[in-house]
């Protein structure tokens, strides 16, 4: 038996490593593990829970914003409090951000080679682009996410106006108005890419089939059956967009135990494997929604609509979510509620609740903050179920899978480290996120 590892996996967040376990004739097994334990939740025991925010916001310097959010959303659940509806939409412009910076970042760095070199492999690798205006345009959306978290966050990296209550600050008219300006000068830009990325798919059909998903369940949060990544309820579908349970993120524990489905809990109409795997991030938003709530996204996603179970097609659907993301920030910009001084509630408020969830979805998926506090408002306990330990199983079922084919069809393991390589970004693994525990082995 030889063993081949890839360490570290290159362009990725963070630091991860694959196995390759082969011999003359096969793939045995293929592993992708995360060097990285730092024990966050661990950390956050024992602390004020008016600390967390600012803690949990240096797990990840490209997420810190959903961290924040989603441990303010629990300790506001715990202190049963309502931030103001315009303290809620700086939220989210923080967020959307947070996304376009995100989003552009993964395709521009880490995944635009791979999409280069498929194209050469199956010898179609005239994709009209020049690669100097594919950087400078990227940087451009990478700019204007930056400056947005920057302008509503007080920062571009760990945001400090998001607190337990509310917002620390408004926006004035002359900022609004910049923001307004650079979003509508990224539409052309994400559309660019769209374009760009339907060029280069049509190019790589012939890898559509290998790097499909085998009947996972989506799992996202959602408004009303629309797209949402600041509140909303819980839903999980199959691959047939059938749903199969719609729940409030506090009756997590009841749907889903170790990262897999808790098949008695589900409809009795439809008898599930418990061995089914979960899958988040944009791939399984647009499997669990009805709509992106922008007409011409759907009109764009038409062309599309083949790739839809492919684990590459979830490189496209970012790039989608950008573009969604710049015209719901201006959506959000026009409400005059944003200019006016934001009330904080204090972080005395009695507690109602001893233990609370809360979720968002962050750039790579669904992210889930649970807490326990005592009388004292001391966390006891606290759990972070963040995107990449959800997907978890998902990576290594399509892992194992193509690295085999690959190896059956050309008993090159170069090829089967490329392919290996391919599919673990196309998830967008965030491994300082899933750093977070001490223990990750009973979860990974």
């Amino acid at each position: 038996m030889k063993k081949l590892t890839i360490k570290p996996v290159t362009r990725v967040e963070g630091h991860g490593q694959i196995e390759i376990f082969a011999n003359k004739d096969e793939i045995s097994r293929v592993n992708f593990s995360m060097l990285d334990y730092r024990g966050i939740e661990k950390i956050l025991i024992g602390k004020k829970f008016s600390e967390i925010p600012s803690l949990v916001s240096k797990v990840c310097g490209f997420c810190s914003a959903a961290h924040i959010v989603a441990s303010c959303k629990a300790f506001e659940n715990i202190l049963d409090i309502e931030p103001t509806y315009a303290s809620t939409l700086l939220r989210q412009l923080i967020m959307i951000g947070e996304i376009i910076t995100n989003h552009m970042i993964h395709f521009t760095y880490m995944v635009l080679p791979d999409f280069f070199n498929l194209a050469s492999a199956s010898q179609e690798n005239d994709v009209k682009t020049n690669q100097s205006e594919i950087f400078v345009k990227a940087s451009k959306l990478i700019k204007i996410g930056k400056n947005l978290v920057e302008i509503v966050g007080g920062r571009a990296v760990q945001p400090v106006s998001i607190i337990i209550g509310g917002m620390s600050k408004s926006l004035t008219d002359k900022e609004i108005s910049l923001l307004k300006k650079n979003l509508k000068s990224g539409v052309a830009t994400a559309k660019f890419f769209l374009k760009f990325v339907q060029d280069v798919l049509e190019k790589i059909d012939g890898t559509k089939k290998m790097f499909e998903l085998q009947s996972p369940l989506y799992m996202g949060l959602q408004k009303d059956g629309a797209y949402s990544f600041y509140d909303g309820s819980l839903k999980i579908t199959d691959d047939e967009r059938e749903t199969l349970a719609t729940f409030d993120v506090n009756d997590y524990d009841e749907f889903i135990v170790d990262n897999r489905i808790n098949a008695s809990n589900f409809t009795p109409s439809r008898t599930l494997k418990k061995e089914l795997n979960l899958l988040v991030g944009p791939l399984a938003r647009y499997h669990i929604i009805n709509e992106y709530g922008i007409y011409e996204v759907h009109e764009i996603l038409k062309d599309f609509q083949k790739w839809d179970k492919s684990i590459l097609f979830s490189n496209a659907l970012r790039l989608i979510e950008i573009l969604v993301c710049l015209y719901k920030g201006l959506l959000i910009l026009d409400n005059k509620e944003l200019a006016k001084e934001q009330p904080v509630f204090s972080t005395s408020s009695k507690i109602k609740y001893e233990n609370a969830f809360s979720a968002v979805e962050a750039p790579r998926g669904t992210l889930i903050h649970n807490y326990k506090v005592n009388e004292n408002m001391v966390v006891e306990d606290a759990r972070i179920y963040v995107p990449t330990e959800l997907n978890i199983f998902s990576i290594h079922e399509i892992l194992n899978r193509t690295c085999k084919e690959e190896f059956t069809k050309n008993k090159s393991l170069e090829t089967v480290q490329e392919t290996a390589k391919i599919v673990v970004r196309s998830f967008d693994p965030c491994i300082s996120c899933s750093s977070v525990t001490l223990q990750k082995a009973h979860r990974l």
